[in-house]
């Protein structure tokens, strides 16, 4: 039998083996345009993110303005009572969008209950504040260092940069730039992350930022003597994609900036 015969014959085959092919091409095809999707979805969020910037505020202020890095349209972001059902991703200011009232101390009324499951243990944002600040200070008192205080504005900011770092699930450090909008001087940031099954509260978060090592910027930033407030923030993230891991974020900010110090022994 030829080839032509054997073509005539089973040309099921052929056009099996046809089907196949157009198939994979076109399997492959949607698999590449949903990636590209969905990464482009990504860098469009992260990249809003990074441009939400909150301005400087004076100490006595009772209201703090956010704006873009263009400094166009501002809007204000008060110091109130923050409603009972409010969610913590209205805390986040966009580009002419006013911005909900919340309480003084950033949710102090309320857990986290908003990031956390009903047999999780609930937690403040200001009991998680005041173990962090105690943790710091015990640190320091060992150190023959100063004690710190806690800053309202400088609590703000940490909050406002643990959430957007949740809202990605992405950990990174703030810009520069926009750090320098809180007190008119550049802030020292240190960040930590751990599994969602675990607990972060004051005290692990300062353990874990000691953890990094005599001559880390995490631990530098805690001992310094020229830093005399500190301000401190926690958010859990709860990714759509279900291959990525749901964890607690924690960020400190330091004001004034540090200076290099060595751990005494």
């Amino acid at each position: 039998m030829d080839i032509q015969t054997f073509s005539q014959t089973y040309w099921y085959i052929w056009f099996i083996i046809v089907l196949f092919i157009v198939s994979l091409v076109l399997i492959n095809g949607v698999g590449v345009y949903l990636y590209r999707k969905k990464r482009r979805k990504f860098l469009q969020q992260t990249n809003r993110i990074d441009n939400e910037i909150p301005m400087r505020t004076s100490l006595n202020s009772t209201s703090f303005k956010l704006s873009n890095p263009s400094y166009g349209s501002m809007s204000t972001l008060s110091i109130g009572k923050r409603p009972s059902g409010y969610n913590n991703s209205k805390v986040h200011p966009s580009r002419d969008v006013k911005i909900s009232t919340i309480h003084e101390t950033m949710r102090s009324d309320q857990s986290d209950s908003s990031f956390s499951s009903s047999d999780e243990p609930q937690l403040s944002l200001e009991e998680f504040q005041r173990q962090a600040l105690e943790e710091h200070n015990n640190i320091r008192t060992i150190h023959n260092k100063p004690l710190m205080k806690l800053d309202q504005s400088l609590n703000l900011y940490a909050q406002y940069w643990a959430e957007q770092c949740a809202r990605t699930n992405v950990v990174k450090p703030s810009k520069l730039d926009w750090r320098m909008h809180c007190k008119g001087e550049l802030l020292d940031e240190s960040l930590v992350s751990i599994n969602s099954t675990e607990i972060l509260d004051g005290s692990r978060f300062t353990y874990l930022l000691m953890s990094k090592g005599n001559q880390s910027h995490e631990v530098d930033c805690i001992l310094t003597e020229l830093s005399t407030e500190v301000g401190f923030g926690r958010a859990k993230s709860h990714p759509n994609d279900q291959t990525q891991t749901s964890q607690w974020i924690g960020v400190a900010h330091y004001y004034p900036c540090r200076q290099l110090t060595t751990v005494q022994s």
